[in-house]
């Protein structure tokens, strides 16, 4: 008797979803044709609260994902606090995972800080293409200060604040200067180097139509962010140098003068 119709879709899938054959054709152009698992593997299934305790759940605490190297998981918590205006106060934290244990905190760190937010932000966390030292956040302000005074009275919106945290990836072991800087703070053991443990809060200030962040072109190259300020395009490079070595300087005035002044140089050499 002939094979039914409707079983030879469920063949032909099987084929597509071959784990060894996908291997294979990773191995051969460096690349997957389509994903390589259709639905993920019940045993690669873990229930949050699985792995996250109730007091975390409780406390407010919103899971982003997994970081590219897949061995943190990111989550944020939002605490408000009421003076004359509400101020909006963002953490993000860092968890070491293992499917086989409950989520372990490395990192928390304040976003935005030295910032005054009066309102919910729409946050964007992002990572370089092949960069995993740092991440950037980007939160987006979804109602403006002005509004907030005049209690909605008007429609328009004149500008929205756009906020800005560049922070280091918690390193997946101590390096020697992490380990000098721990034994020399007493108030946090897990302190880290100036490498490891950097931060950097900036704030601007967009105007109609309020471009929107596009992490695929805006962070293309590594360690570096365009921004769209409605007026202008700043690229800024961001990097640690805490070696001396003038090749972790992706820009610097003098570099520049140099530049110029060995083109000038070979001007004169070509007229010459």
């Amino acid at each position: 008797m002939a094979p039914s119709a409707k079983k030879r879709p469920v063949a032909a899938a099987k084929r597509k979803t071959n784990v060894l054959r996908s291997l294979h054709r990773l191995k051969i152009t460096g690349q997957f044709s389509h994903r390589m698992f259709q639905n993920l593997p019940p045993i690669l299934c873990v229930p949050l609260k699985n792995i996250v305790d109730d007091v975390f759940l409780l406390a407010g605490h919103i899971f982003l994902g997994f970081t590219k190297c897949g061995r943190y998981v990111l989550s944020y918590t939002r605490e408000q606090v009421f003076d004359e205006l509400p101020d909006y106060v963002y953490y993000l934290y860092w968890w070491k995972f293992n499917i086989h244990d409950k989520l372990k905190q490395v990192r928390q760190i304040r976003l935005f800080k030295d910032q005054e937010v009066y309102s919910d932000l729409y946050l964007t966390v992002c990572e370089w293409p092949s960069d995993p030292t740092k991440l950037i956040v980007f939160g987006f302000n979804i109602r403006s200060v002005y509004d907030l005074l005049i209690n909605m009275v008007m429609s328009d919106e004149n500008d929205r604040d756009i906020y800005i945290t560049a922070v280091a990836a918690p390193p997946f072991t101590q390096c020697p200067d992490c380990r000098d800087t721990a034994l020399l703070t007493t108030d946090d053991p897990n302190t880290c180097c100036l490498q490891h443990g950097f931060m950097l809060h900036t704030k601007f200030q967009v105007v109609y139509p309020f471009p929107t962040f596009q992490p695929a072109f805006q962070l293309k190259k590594d360690g570096v962010v365009l921004l769209n300020t409605s007026y202008s395009l700043v690229a800024c490079a961001i990097s640690v140098n805490t070696t001396g070595d003038k090749g972790q300087v992706l820009y610097s005035k003098s570099c520049e003068s140099q530049e110029r002044a060995g083109e000038v140089e070979e001007e004169i050499g070509r007229a010459h």
